[in-house]
């Protein structure tokens, strides 16, 4: 998944972006 790398990169925000 794309946003797997992204989320390491970006941080929590990242992933709370495409977890909601």
């Amino acid at each position: 998944f794309v946003f797997q790398g992204m989320e390491e990169d970006k941080g929590p925000q990242m992933r709370k972006l495409y977890v909601e």
